[in-house]
């Protein structure tokens, strides 16, 4: 096999069967931008930014749910995407409309209690779909490898979240805590996947 069969193999492969698949994870990440975007686009603060991040997060909810209706999730065939590092089967499928839910839920709540207020509404919203997003990329693990990324990607924004209400100091000292936590647990596991590695 050359190199222009490989790269065709993999073009074929990402576009064809793993973007397809990977819609929910996309419609999260184009939401965070959207919301990154707002900072900066004169005018971007006029929209409420809880409107955006709950569209966004419908949008995914939406397209993580099977084409076929929800009686055919027993019927979702195990596909492999990104050359194995995910893997897209009945189990993933149901994760997957359970954390986007939830994430619809949370912004909801969150803006009746307050906490996303609108001068820090894209940020929180920004930390909330990231988390989000890297609990969807555990739940489709398929490689130790890609379930480090995904923990990593969830943890990281939690630090932040734990501290984001301003002038407590619980809060803060709850974000530095869990940081420290955070940080030795991925240590951790890196070593757990080095030797499984040399195991296996």
């Amino acid at each position: 096999m050359n190199l222009h069969t490989l790269v065709d193999a993999l073009l074929n492969d990402t576009l064809q069967v793993s973007l397809p698949l990977f819609r929910p994870e996309l419609a999260l990440c184009a939401t965070i931008v959207l919301l990154l975007l707002m900072r900066v686009l004169p005018g971007g603060s006029r929209l409420p930014s809880v409107l955006l991040a709950l569209g966004g997060a419908l949008v995914g909810l939406w397209l993580a749910l099977p084409q076929e209706g929800l009686a055919s999730w027993a019927a979702i065939e195990r596909q492999e995407l990104f050359t194995g590092m995910l893997v897209h089967d009945s189990l993933t499928a149901f994760l997957r409309v359970f954390l986007l839910s939830f994430a619809v839920l949370f912004i909801v709540l969150a803006q009746l209690t307050g906490i996303a207020d609108r001068e820090d509404g894209q940020d929180f919203f920004v930390l909330v779909l990231g988390a989000t997003v890297g609990m969807c990329v555990m739940a489709s693990a398929n490689h130790l490898l890609t379930v480090f990324l995904g923990v990593e990607m969830a943890s990281v924004p939690s630090y932040v979240l734990a501290g984001i209400v301003k002038g407590r100091r619980r809060s803060s000292e709850a974000a530095l805590k869990y940081a420290v936590y955070g940080a030795g647990t991925a240590g951790v596991m890196l070593v757990l996947e080095r030797a499984a590695d040399r195991i296996g």
